[in-house]
């Protein structure tokens, strides 16, 4: 199978997307079915790391393509890589390929489609989608400074997907799934996380005015609705509480001059001691953090996440998750497994709820909470999503496609499903015989 990915400066970055990226594309040149994998990004933003990415540090197999880029708005240090016709050339040479590439980079449509028409008609192009754009689009317009060419390329993504030039999707999250659907028949949902990186389990005891430990990790931006943290917890005065803020972003810089880290006991109504920010953490590095804490209680207030890797991490190590509810939060989570809020009051009430259980209904919780995240564990989905690529692979292969209509579903037949279902049940079998070890 030849697969070509074109992808931002994952080996700078290497969190959240980029880490999925690079470990399926580990995984995939561990496979004995031997692919062919080319990867396009944007070179290194200092010239001294670039020798410390090469063939061998990341990937055994994978041909490396480091090209210029450009500034993505909203995310710092995203480059989009610049694709040309003839590095295209120098990749593809007339073969068939799968081309996988980020959904969000629009201008990259046309220069694809187009070459796909005049020099391989065979291509398979699968856009890959991680974020919940129309949300995005909607939460960031306010300080957009050229909407109206935003809202064009916004026009121009929905033809594109309504025409159906695409042969398929990779997406994060069920909600993603379903609206993709109308587009394609061939979706993947590729919802993963390493189990084996957050397999500490620890269960605090939270002792009556124990103090409390609310933890965020992730990138520090506006749509991850950090301020809705605070302001939850403005009122609360059952048990002293310290916040801590795991992560860097655009919106650091004003989340700490609106709550700045120094104690901030006095004067307050509230039992709020501390605020504490940790920058940029290793990925490694996290799992430290949260075994030194104690009391502890994971916060997620987005509205527009479409999976939430770090707070199934979190829970990995036996910590309780609260999260807003949104469209995309069915899909993964129920009353049994994460404590579902709408509001300040929900959120409280559901607080107070948890802080009541006996020793064994918050073990048989935690127990549910990692048994629903083990699910998505890496081993399970990455040979899925390669199951599926192979299924493209073969249309390809049998020529048995057409613009907008790939043939067969393949990689969803009840086969695959079967499989799917005794992996995911070994897991959990796992996770059972596991969980207190430590």
């Amino acid at each position: 199978m030849n697969l070509l990915f074109i992808l931002y400066n994952i080996l700078e970055i290497k969190n959240g997307v980029s880490n999925k990226y690079i470990q399926f594309i580990k995984y995939l040149e561990s496979s004995p079915q031997q692919h062919n994998i080319s990867i396009i990004m944007t070179e290194i933003h200092h010239s001294h790391e670039q020798d410390n990415f090469n063939n061998q540090h990341d990937f055994q197999r994978a041909k490396l393509y480091y090209v210029k880029g450009c500034k993505v708005p909203f995310y710092d240090k995203i480059k989009i890589p610049n694709v040309t016709n003839e590095l295209l050339d120098v990749i593809i040479k007339n073969q068939n390929y799968i081309i996988l590439f980020n959904g969000e980079f629009i201008w990259l449509y046309n220069r694809l489609l187009k070459f796909k028409e005049n020099h391989c008609s065979s291509l398979l192009l699968f856009p890959t989608w991680h974020t919940d754009y129309e949300s995005y689009f909607q939460k960031y317009i306010t300080f957009l400074n050229n909407k109206n060419h935003i809202s064009y390329l916004m026009k121009e993504l929905r033809i594109n997907l309504e025409k159906k030039y695409f042969q398929g999707m990779i997406v994060t999250g069920g909600y993603m799934e379903d609206k993709f659907k109308k587009y394609s028949e061939h979706v993947f949902n590729a919802n993963e996380l390493c189990a084996s990186n957050f397999k500490t389990c620890k269960i605090d005891s939270y002792h009556e005015k124990s103090v409390l430990h609310f933890i965020y990790c992730g990138r520090v931006s506006i749509e991850k609705n950090i301020d809705e943290l605070f302001e939850l917890l403005e009122n609360f005065t059952m048990n002293p509480f310290e916040i801590h803020i795991i992560g860097n972003g655009p919106y650091l810089k004003k989340l700490q001059e609106k709550y700045p880290p120094e104690n901030n006991k006095t004067g307050n109504k509230n039992n709020f001691l501390h605020v504490h920010y940790y920058g940029e953490v290793d990925y490694s590095k996290i799992q430290n953090i949260y075994q030194k804490l104690d009391n502890r209680i994971f916060m997620m207030c987005s509205e527009t996440e479409t999976f939430g890797k770090a707070p199934m991490e979190a829970g990995l190590t036996g910590i309780p998750i609260f999260i807003k509810q949104s469209k995309n939060i069915q899909y993964m989570y129920n009353n049994e497994n994460a404590f579902i809020f709408e509001n300040k009051f929900d959120f409280i009430s559901q607080l107070l709820y948890f802080l009541k259980m006996d020793k064994k209904h918050r073990e048989t919780w935690i127990v549910h909470s990692i048994q629903n995240i083990r699910q998505y564990d890496q081993s399970i989905i990455f040979p899925n999503w390669e199951e599926f690529l192979n299924g493209q692979w073969s249309s390809i292969l049998n020529h048995d496609f057409q613009e907008g209509n790939t043939g067969k579903h393949i990689g969803n037949s009840s086969e695959d499903v079967k499989k799917s279902k005794i992996r995911h049940l070994f897991h959990m079998m796992q996770c059972s015989m596991d969980i207190f070890s430590t």
